[in-house]
């Protein structure tokens, strides 16, 4: 057990602390053995068949990265270029909320970020010694969601064939030195990440850390993670639809999604849909796993 204390406390009180706590039985350390996760080959789909009007879509896999190290601060930066949570500049966003107007919120993650929909800034005291790496795409029109999924995957795409520019990675780094500013802002919250850094090991502090090391990350540290870390092809996707069947036979045969807008768009805008509507994400039939809602949580 670890036992954080924050706030306007005095040493009369800590004293007093360690010695009630003194008087409870030693234990022993428990040894938690970390399962692997099973390995993903290609696309692997699950779609829970839910009568809804919009979609919900989950895209990620396993990665082998913890807060703490160089490469983590370096994959930090490209995925807040990709997809900042809830933060307009981001990538994701640009491309498919600002530019095309199709849904609320479109972000990714290099770990695990529970309630989203209720955080602007991520939680503390969810560590895990397996991170994720994911992209939300949430909620879309049922029928845009091919053409979503599709555009989610492209740009993951091209960040790991092109990563980010010089001018992309300056904007970022710079911006995220601030931004972690925002991280903790009360006691309870920094108590919390100092609790975190304990768990991972990290020397000093997380947060200190973060803004130290956006001064000496190189473009070259964050490239290098994304080609490290990862990958297009190996994917696992989670899709809340109507209409499983009907998004089954479409990703199966590869069928081309082109896009309708109900206002106008620009000429670069439709060019581009007309790339997207066709990128490849063609799925094995036997790697489709339909899931009705009322069954969802059913062993």
């Amino acid at each position: 057990m670890i036992i954080g204390v924050g706030g306007g406390y005095d040493t009369q009180f800590l004293n007093k602390l360690q010695t009630d706590l003194g008087t409870l039985p030693a234990g022993a350390v428990a040894v938690v053995p970390v399962s692997q996760p099973k390995p993903i080959s290609g696309f692997n789909v699950t779609i829970v068949e839910k009568d809804a009007a919009s979609t919900a879509i989950s895209i990620g896999f396993p990665i082998n990265l913890l807060r703490g190290s160089k490469d983590w601060y370096a994959l930090a930066i490209a995925n807040s270029w990709l997809g900042e949570h809830r933060n307009s500049s981001s990538h994701l966003f640009q491309v498919i909320r600002d530019a095309r107007g199709m849904n609320y919120g479109d972000y990714s993650y290099i770990e695990n970020f529970p309630n989203g929909g209720s955080r602007q800034m991520p939680p503390q005291n969810v560590c895990r010694r397996q991170q994720i790496f994911e992209i939300w795409i949430r909620p879309v029109p049922n029928e845009t969601r091919q053409f979503a999924l599709r555009a989610g995957l492209r740009e993951l795409n091209k960040m790991i064939d092109n990563g980010l520019t010089q001018e992309q990675f300056e904007l970022t780094r710079n911006f995220l030195k601030k931004y972690v500013l925002h991280f903790a802002p009360t006691t309870m919250e920094r108590l919390g990440y100092a609790l975190d850094d304990r768990f991972y090991g990290i020397q000093g502090s997380h947060l200190e850390n973060f803004r130290k090391m956006m001064d000496e990350m190189t473009l070259a540290d964050v490239n290098g993670a994304i080609k490290k870390y990862l990958h297009y092809g190996d994917i696992q996707v989670a899709i809340v639809t109507k209409d499983a069947e009907g998004l089954k036979k479409a990703l199966v045969q590869d069928t081309p999604s082109p896009m309708k807008y109900q206002s106008a768009k620009s000429q670069a805008v439709l060019n581009e849909d007309k790339e997207i509507m066709k990128f490849p994400v063609k799925v094995e039939s036997g790697k489709i796993r339909i899931v009705p809602v009322a069954e969802l949580f059913e062993k």
